[in-house]
């Protein structure tokens, strides 16, 4: 796999994630934060594929957003 394939896969991930956070009704700045804080941790640790690259930062990212106090 290519370096422009892999930095592809990431940034193809990072619109996936923000996409649907902003659809959801995050701020585009708190979707951004979220994001980027998730997505690269995930691929850094091996996950290439764009799509569950995405669902997996989701699914952490919604934990996140759930366990914190109103």
């Amino acid at each position: 796999m290519t370096i422009e394939h892999e930095t592809a896969a990431l940034f193809q991930a990072i619109d996936i994630a923000t996409g649907y956070l902003l659809r959801r009704g995050c701020t585009r700045t708190t979707a951004n934060a979220l994001v980027g804080r998730h997505v690269p941790r995930l691929f850094e640790r091996g996950e290439h594929r764009p799509l569950i690259l995405a669902n997996r930062a989701l699914s952490e990212i919604e934990r996140e957003i759930a366990d914190q106090p109103d």
